[in-house]
């Protein structure tokens, strides 16, 4: 079962309260929606996540990955923080072809290779996020072998 749901004052949105004692709203507004949307400092999203902003929404969800990533953190670090929930993601390819090269028997080198593309996504940002994931994991890579078969 996950973490019950937190009411704050003020807020109509409801909140988790994660490990670290951080309250992150439930519903977020995520700027993933749109492959096509230009990318830069002209796109679009940072109009829509501005509007969203004036709609209520308290959490920002972006990455690296979705277009207008670089405006939506130019929008984000003219805003007051201390109200807004951002949360980001490390683009996995970053990862590619180092995987196994890297990691070692330690695993010292995976975490490096995730500092080091951390720190990316937060110069790019320009903003430290309230939360950083990793962004789905890389699809592996796709086979043909006749000998498998879909189940009946």
């Amino acid at each position: 079962m996950g973490a019950p749901l937190v009411w704050t004052t003020g807020n109509p949105v409801p909140s988790v309260r994660l490990n670290t004692g951080a309250l992150m709203p439930a519903i977020a507004f995520g700027t993933g929606f749109n492959r096509r949307a230009r990318r830069g400092r002209n796109s679009p999203v940072a109009a829509l996540v501005n509007m969203s902003l004036s709609l209520g929404y308290t959490h920002i969800d972006t990455s690296e990955r979705y277009p207008g990533f670089d405006s939506v953190g130019s929008l984000l670090r003219q805003l007051p923080r201390e109200r807004m929930f951002v949360t980001s993601k490390v683009d996995p390819t970053q990862f590619r072809g180092r995987r196994h090269a890297t990691c070692g028997s330690d695993g010292q080198g995976c975490r490096e290779a995730m500092l080091t593309a951390a720190n990316t996504t937060v110069h790019r940002l320009g903003i430290v996020p309230d939360l950083m994931l990793l962004h789905r994991p890389p699809r592996p890579p796709r086979r043909c072998d006749s000998t498998v078969h879909p189940p009946a």
